[in-house]
């Protein structure tokens, strides 16, 4: 009998695996969906363009290292400029973000999201608004001074 084999700790580039995070985004999206349902409301549409709007926010806030809704720079609604920067048509927009440091992603992950985002009043009214017809899902993983950092984003137009 051999001894036990020491389990590695996660990598950077196993949490950044595209398909990966990928998967864990398309569950937030079924997860709120099943929120929005238990309240009577209508599923929002995934949108592959609102996900690379979600991504590209979480990617931004990794990269800056801030965490906010309003550039840091400009100080305006960071997602409106990356809407209006995009062309993309919209009559309102929401948007939920959760940042958490060490957190280790697995299939748990997304329920634990969107359970952290259904307990604050202004992240729930966002998944509840009836105004909202699409959403987009996306997120990052960054490593700062030795420490995973993940920055999930979910956008909502109408």
């Amino acid at each position: 009998m051999g001894s036990p084999s020491a389990t590695a700790a996660p990598s950077l580039a196993s949490l950044s695996d595209p398909a990966f995070l990928a998967g864990l985004a398309a569950r937030v999206i079924a997860l709120t969906n099943q929120q929005r349902a238990r309240y009577g409301l209508p599923s929002l549409t995934p949108d592959d363009l609102l996900d690379r709007i979600a991504r590209k926010r979480s990617q931004d806030m990794i990269a800056r290292d801030y965490f906010g809704h309003y550039d840091p720079v400009t100080g305006k609604p960071a997602v409106v400029q990356v809407l209006d920067s995009m062309i993309v048509p919209y009559h309102e927009v929401g948007e939920n973000i959760v940042e958490n440091r060490n957190m280790l992603l697995n299939s748990a992950t997304p329920a634990q999201v969107v359970e952290a985002l259904m307990h604050s009043k202004e992240h729930r009214d966002n998944i509840l608004d009836a105004t909202y017809a699409e959403i987009g899902v996306g997120l990052a993983v960054g490593e700062q001074n030795g420490a995973f950092r993940v920055v999930f984003t979910q956008v909502f137009l109408s």
